[in-house]
């Protein structure tokens, strides 16, 4: 359901900080970036409630463990792979700022002939 692909979707918040602990070696832990990880756990916390938690049109409320599938691993994956794609952008324009827009150019063109 569209519902469990936005609360997957939000996982992409917990991604860029991850990476930037593994990747950058950069101390994200919860003394050294309390805000970010409470923004991280706000965000996935306010998804859940209004898409999981919320109910649908008919009513239905709730995700149940026996529905989680195929999809739901996708939506996953494409979470982590956006916010990767954040992460690269990132560093990419901290490293290159005048670069902007063909960096843009870039990721607007992949993702229209991926499309």
């Amino acid at each position: 359901p569209a519902a469990t692909v936005a609360f997957l979707g939000a996982a992409t918040v917990v991604v860029c900080p991850t990476l930037e602990a593994v990747v950058d070696k950069k101390k994200k832990g919860l003394r050294d970036a309390p805000q970010t990880w409470l923004a991280a756990v706000l965000c996935i916390t306010g998804v859940g409630i209004l898409e999981l938690l919320g109910g649908g049109a008919d009513g239905a409320a709730g995700l149940g463990a026996s529905e989680v599938g195929v999809g739901d691993l996708l939506a996953l994956i494409q979470a982590v792979g956006f916010g990767t794609s954040f992460f690269l952008t990132e560093r990419m324009m901290a490293q290159n700022p005048s670069q902007a827009l063909p960096i843009t150019a870039a990721q607007v063109s992949v993702s229209a002939a991926l499309s």
